[in-house]
């Protein structure tokens, strides 16, 4: 019997305090957001020739649109990583464009202020290219366009200047899946500063 009082209370305890959790949440405004975000930085980790872990760091640009709990996403990224000596070089550039869908499923949103949690997919194509060099002989090896897919969560923050305009920052954690990734799939994390344009 005490078990199940037990059991009641703390289940009772759980709904009051979500209730009033829910209360405290201001409804977003109902407007188009336009996001630009000029900086991004993200960190990806592949397997070596040797199966170690080496994180490749990439510019991320991307531009976006946001309403409510729903928002729409597209980016571009890039790394060149260069390896050997003046007799036999490397350069290897790889390059991608990935759309992103992404579901705000936790979030709180004031005048001056709001965050929230999110989750994505996305979908887009990357492409690789290795440069070989020995002694002066260049050979050029293409990977061409591929497919690849992708699978995010993360949380955002934003800042409201005035009702039009405002700054945001986000921070995510993805799983990148292609053919050809070594490894499959591919883990990274992307950190973003970007500007808030409510059309």
């Amino acid at each position: 019997m005490r078990g199940i009082f037990l059991l009641v209370s703390v289940m009772f305890s759980f709904m009051c305090s979500s209730a009033a959790f829910a209360q405290g949440l201001e409804a977003p405004a109902e407007k188009l957001e336009l996001q630009v975000f000029p900086i991004g930085s993200e960190v990806r980790y592949e397997q070596n020739t040797s199966l170690e872990w080496v994180g490749r760091n990439s510019w991320n640009y991307a531009l976006g649109l946001q309403k409510v709990a729903w928002s729409f996403l597209v980016e571009y990224s890039s790394f060149t990583e260069n390896s050997g000596n003046a007799t036999l070089s490397t350069e290897r550039k790889f390059q991608e464009a990935v759309a992103w869908g992404q579901w705000h499923f936790l979030r709180s949103q004031t005048e001056q202020w709001g965050y929230s949690f999110f989750g994505g997919l996305g979908l887009g194509g990357y492409q690789e290219e290795v440069l070989t060099s020995l002694s002066g002989t260049v050979r050029n090896d293409s990977s061409g366009v591929k497919w690849m897919s992708g699978l995010a969560l993360g949380a955002e923050v934003k800042v409201y200047l005035n009702k039009t305009f405002g700054f945001m920052g986000s921070l995510e954690g993805r799983a990148l899946t292609a053919p050809d990734f070594d490894s499959n799939p591919t883990w990274s994390g992307v950190l973003r500063l970007g500007l808030i344009l409510s059309l």
